[in-house]
């Protein structure tokens, strides 16, 4: 599954949930026009209902008002939580997996969910991780090549001086200028 297939199914459980507290919410906005009772006939009835209408509209506005703050609290924070995994669990992968290497001496292949976020940046750092990998063997063989001209008898002077260069080459890719 692509970064983009598990992101609009994200989409789909976000959408969702708003319908529903969109359902909820206009029940409550249903309930409240059903409480205000406007099929009075009379005067003395239509101010009873006035009557009766300010006196518990403000509560039922409070209690509606708090149900729909609570509600978007409560959805907001299952969005957040759903989508924080998805973010938090690769991160601790990347940072499990690359202490786990500092400690054996080899960074094992770091992977992450299907439906996590961070896909690009999982492929990137198994990438580098490699790329790394196959710098520190070209460099041990270059050491190597230098150590053995270096201890060679027959080694003559441009023999030491190509190994030393192919070294400082070879050094001189992992130096970052400023």
């Amino acid at each position: 599954m692509s970064t983009k297939t598990a992101q609009f199914g994200q989409l789909k459980v976000v959408g969702k949930i708003s319908l529903w507290f969109s359902l909820v919410a206009a029940c409550g906005l249903l309930a409240i026009f059903l409480i205000v009772d406007d099929s009075s006939t009379t005067y003395l009835d239509a101010m009873q209902s006035m009557s009766m209408t300010h006196k518990n509209l403000p509560w039922v506005m409070l209690v509606g008002g708090l149900f729909l703050v609570l509600g978007t609290g409560i959805t907001t924070w299952l969005i957040t939580l759903y989508s924080s995994f998805r973010v938090a669990g690769p991160i601790f992968r990347f940072t499990a997996n690359l202490e786990q290497g500092l400690k054996v001496g080899e960074v094992p292949l770091i992977k992450v969910r299907h439906d996590d976020y961070l896909q690009d940046e999982s492929q990137t750092l198994q990438i580098t991780v490699k790329e790394l990998y196959g710098y520190y063997q070209g460099l041990e063989t270059q050491v190597d090549q230098a150590i053995n001209a270096l201890e060679s008898p027959e080694a003559d002077e441009q023999q030491l001086r190509e190994a030393i260069q192919h070294l400082v080459t070879a050094t001189d890719k992992a130096i970052v200028d400023d």
